[in-house]
């Protein structure tokens, strides 16, 4: 992906292949082997960008990281290895904090907000609850619930 289309895609349109190509990078910056994170836990992790940055375009969000990583937010960029919607959401809540005050930022925040349900390809996206269904069936077949 071009850095160009990376400035123009907002994360609640992009395609799945392009965050995730997103998050690799990242993951990269940080010394996590993505190969390392489960298959369901990315799909939440997606599934919660798009429904709460999804406003936000892929380029801005690999911005938020350069910033946190280099000490440029109010943030404590250590992931201690685990790259989780805890961390994803510390980060980028430090990004807004120090972005809200940018006229860019606000328009498109205050434009999700009043049109929220016009930015996401709903075709695009797996809903959260089949996901976490799917996962519970596969722990509860692997028996580590009972």
């Amino acid at each position: 992906m071009t850095n160009k289309e990376a400035k123009a895609t907002k994360i609640g349109v992009a395609s799945e292949s392009q965050i995730r190509e997103v998050i690799g990078l990242q993951l990269m910056k940080l010394g996590i082997d993505g190969g390392s994170i489960p298959d369901q836990v990315k799909m939440l992790i997606i599934g919660w960008l798009r429904k709460h940055w999804g406003w936000v375009t892929l380029f801005q969000f690999s911005n938020a990281f350069n910033m946190a990583i280099t000490g440029k937010l109010q943030v404590d960029a250590q992931c201690y290895g685990k790259f989780t919607i805890e961390y994803i959401g510390r980060i980028m809540g430090a990004w807004y904090d120090y972005a809200k005050g940018s006229e860019e930022v606000q328009k498109q925040y205050d434009a999700v907000r009043q049109y929220r349900h016009k930015e996401i390809d709903r075709n695009n996206v797996t809903p959260m609850g089949d996901l976490v269904s799917q996962w519970v069936a596969e722990l509860n077949a692997k028996k580590l619930f009972r």
